[in-house]
């Protein structure tokens, strides 16, 4: 017995030995060296030093701590430091004020790098909110724990004798969202719970599970019924320090061999996915992106809300394609129980990651770099488009929107020569600092057109203090930009901007606007497509990416037409309202003699007083097809009155539904407190006077064109006139008379005449036309008296008096 007990043991070391030596050399065929991940980083948050007296300091550790390099990457383990364990933690301290705020909105953007250089990563990252302290670990025994533990599970490589032991040598108050970087491989499928199975302890944290009855569940109440599958990584979530974290599946066993079998543990894994982090096909593919968003609990609740996403943006700042596999899109959103962190949401919490090397096939480098920190600035943002011509906006969120563009109407086409206000907006919501001025890099998209206004800005920025600053056109450039997948390059037109102002509580939001126009489309069948713009908002404090919809420039199925008929100018009085009156008619592309009907319930009209704001005004009371917009003012000045009309509800003939707009239409308003003026000619004539010795009265050859223009006045008018002589100064046989529509006749040249009068105050323009009212034998007469009138050519002056007043 002896010698086949000897036997069996050196069969089973030679096994083992076997296949430690198969596993080693499985190493990948590509890959990327570490150098090239780290020279690939993307910028990030400065963190400088870990230390008491920076942003983040050094957590607990194996020998070998963890390092920043150029100030902003986060080397967190080394991938030539085998059995190498380490964390970095936030810090809380006053005046560093780095911490997870549970009664907050917080939000935690990083990048992080697992290594490229072999088919296995490290045995893996964690990022982890705790509760703990600064020097939270996980302990086996006086040792850190490394292995599948990585440094926050619990350790059972000594004998645990149940999952409340377990739970103790994990970190304690936390919750953890591991990045297991060791392809866990294809399993047989057999639920391994309850067995005696031959297994080493510390190697069992990864296993198959399974539900049995239903019985077993996971913090989410979802029964345990997964298997790994793919020669990948994973990531999944559960509260270390939780012994339901922990689920006893057997004893380890060497056929009754060795002494000392003891209960050996899996690792209850939450939203679990399998992804791969570790063969990335470029450098820039080698860094994931993650963002972290924690909602507090309602009242009287410990359940808050906490989302991750993973790989929701590349290194780029543009969101992955769904087919790469390199940047798999990973979503979950789960209650966080903040009683199993011993919290409140008066509690700061700790974050940070933690990771672990083993041997030298499970070693890499892992590191992070930091984009958002949550208690510093919680800050939310948008990009979307204005199509100022029509009134719409091309948006997939108004969260983070000015409040006149979150009512326009969405929409996904613009049509050629629109007017485009692309819009980068930053919304700050909370934070112990100032979010410091960032630096806009934004992509100008194909098929539109920037072009500088007459200042020569091509946009500008307000803010929510109502200042605003220009951006000159000098800030588009052609830049030269290298795919850091393909390494293609190619030309764009790039906007850099800093922007002037810090964001706080008191100014909490800025929007860069970005003017532009949709170019024109070659016919009306052809359309053209508008990428998304993307934008980097990069700040000493903050960093995030943001872009715009793509959309669609398509000819207008139809044509709305304005045309005025107003006077060019209209007068009138302060505070006064008159209308601005005219027609619309539309016409159809294939049909443009056919006016379609109008409906003016669907009409917007967009009005713009001296180049401020457009203004939108309804008018359901004109008939369908007319419009009257009113307008008043008490400046006494010359208005420019700029309307133009959206129909966006249009519906063509043939069905299909379209968003019309006008060209604008100007009307000039002159408005003035009193105005009163009148027209006449310089010259004057009468019929010719035959010679002969009656007393006769002659008429006027022409209308005279005597005009009185009134605003808001009462006025009188009269006349006297001089004596009529020839070039030898002899005076006419006669005199200038004035005769009234009662027959009455009076001499000019006695003395003032009355000629017409007002005496009601229009507050609009009126234009009175006296000598229009005068019938051939009443207004200005010449009277002849009786005897000889000597031939020849007679002058005089006719004197017009108009006056304000009626007291003449």
């Amino acid at each position: 017995m002896k010698k086949m007990s000897t036997w069996i043991i050196s069969s089973l070391i030679i096994f083992l030995a076997l296949i430690a030596t198969n596993v080693t050399i499985i190493k990948a065929s590509g890959g990327i060296s570490d150098g090239d991940g780290l020279n690939a980083a993307p910028t990030g948050v400065n963190i400088g030093f870990l230390s008491q007296a920076s942003l983040f300091t050094q957590g607990s550790s194996t020998t070998i701590p963890s390092t920043v390099k150029s100030g902003h990457v986060v080397e967190i383990i080394n991938g030539g430091n085998q059995d190498q364990v380490s964390s970095i933690w936030s810090n809380p301290a006053d005046g560093i004020d780095n911490y997870f705020d549970a009664g907050k909105k917080q939000t935690l953007s990083a990048w992080i790098f697992m290594g490229g250089s072999s088919y296995h990563g490290s045995e893996g990252l964690v990022f982890v909110l705790q509760n703990a302290g600064p020097k939270a670990i996980a302990m086996n025994g006086n040792n850190i724990a490394g292995g599948e533990s990585l440094g926050v599970w619990g350790s059972d490589l000594k004998k645990r004798k149940n999952s409340s032991a377990m739970a103790l040598t994990a970190i304690q108050n936390s919750w953890a969202l591991e990045f297991d970087g060791v392809p866990t491989g294809s399993q047989d499928g057999n639920a391994v719970y309850g067995k005696t199975v031959v297994a080493n302890p510390g190697e069992t944290l990864d296993s198959y599970q399974k539900g049995v009855n239903n019985t077993l569940l996971d913090f989410q109440g979802n029964s345990l019924n997964r298997g790994f599958k793919e020669m990948w990584g994973h990531l999944a979530w559960s509260y270390p320090g939780d012994k339901d974290a922990y689920l006893n599946i057997g004893t380890y066993n060497y056929g009754n061999i060795l002494p000392d079998n003891g209960p050996i543990y899996e690792l209850v894994h939450n939203d679990i996915d399998e992804t791969d982090f570790v063969t990335p096909s470029s450098a820039a593919l080698a860094w994931h992106h993650l963002t972290v968003t924690y909602t507090p609990p309602e009242a009287g609740s410990t359940a808050a809300t906490l989302k991750y996403v993973f790989n929701d943006k590349t290194i780029e700042g543009l969101e992955p394609p769904s087919e790469d596999r390199d940047q798999q899109l990973i979503t979950r959103e789960l209650k966080l129980d903040l009683s199993k962190l011993n919290a409140t949401t008066d509690t700061k919490l700790y974050y940070g990651f933690v990771g672990t090397n083993s041997t030298e096939m499970n070693s890499a480098t892992n590191a992070v770099v930091f984009e958002e920190l949550p208690s510093l600035v919680e800050a939310d943002k948008n990009a979307y488009v204005v199509d100022e011509t029509n009134k719409t906006k091309v948006s997939s969120s108004t969260d983070v929107m000015k409040d006149n563009d979150k009512t326009l109407t969405e929409t996904k086409t613009v049509h050629p020569n629109d007017k485009l206000r692309f819009n980068y907006m930053l919304q700050y919501q909370s934070g112990k600092r100032d979010m410091l001025p960032v630096t806009a890099t934004v992509n100008v998209p194909d098929n539109v057109t920037v072009t500088p206004d007459s200042s020569g800005n091509i946009g500008q920025v307000t803010y929510a203090n109502a200042d605003s600053e220009p951006i000159p056109a000098s800030a588009l450039k052609d830049t030269e930009i290298t795919d850091k997948k393909t390494g293609k390059t190619s030309t764009v037109k790039m906007l850099t901007f800093k922007i002037g102002n810090s964001l706080s509580l008191t100014n909490p939001w800025a929007n860069i606007e970005l003017n532009a126009t949709a170019n024109p489309v070659p016919d009306v069948n052809t359309a053209l497509q508008v990428p998304l713009s993307h934008a980097t908002l990069e700040g000493d404090n903050y960093k995030t990416d943001v872009q715009t919809p793509p959309f669609t420039i398509q000819a207008a199925r139809a044509t709305l037409t304005l045309t005025k008929t107003s006077d060019d100018v209209i007068t009138t009085s302060p505070d006064h309202s008159v209308d601005l009156t005219g027609t619309m008619k539309i016409v159809e592309n294939d049909t443009p003699n056919v006016e379609q009907p109008i409906d003016n319930n669907d009409i917007n009209f967009y009005v713009s007083v001296d180049g401020g704001d457009a203004q939108l005004v309804k008018d359901t009371a004109s008939a369908d097809g007319h419009f009257a917009i009113p307008f008043t003012s008490s400046d006494e000045s010359d208005h420019t009155i700029s309307v133009y009309a959206v129909d966006p509800n249009y519906v063509g003939s043939d069905g299909i539904p379209d968003t019309l707009a006008s060209k604008e239409v100007t009307y000039t308003v002159r408005v003035k407190k009193n105005d009163l003026s009148l027209v006449s000619k310089d010259e004057y004539d009468f019929q010719f006077v035959r010679a002969d010795e009656k007393e006769r009265t002659i008429p006027r050859q022409e209308d005279w064109g005597v005009e009185v223009n009134s605003t808001n006045t009462k006025w009188v008018l009269t006349a006297n006139s001089s004596e009529l002589v020839d070039a030898n100064n002899d005076v006419f046989n006669g005199e200038l008379v004035f005769t009234d529509d009662s027959g009455n006749t009076s001499s000019l040249q006695d003395g003032k005449v009355l000629i017409d009068e007002d005496l009601t105050a229009s507050p609009t323009k009126e234009i009175t036309k006296v000598s229009d009212e005068w019938a051939s034998d009443e207004g200005v007469l010449l009277h002849v008296n009786s005897g000889v009138v000597p031939s020849g050519k007679y002058d005089g002056t006719i004197y017009w008096n108009l006056s304000d007043s009626i007291t003449e």
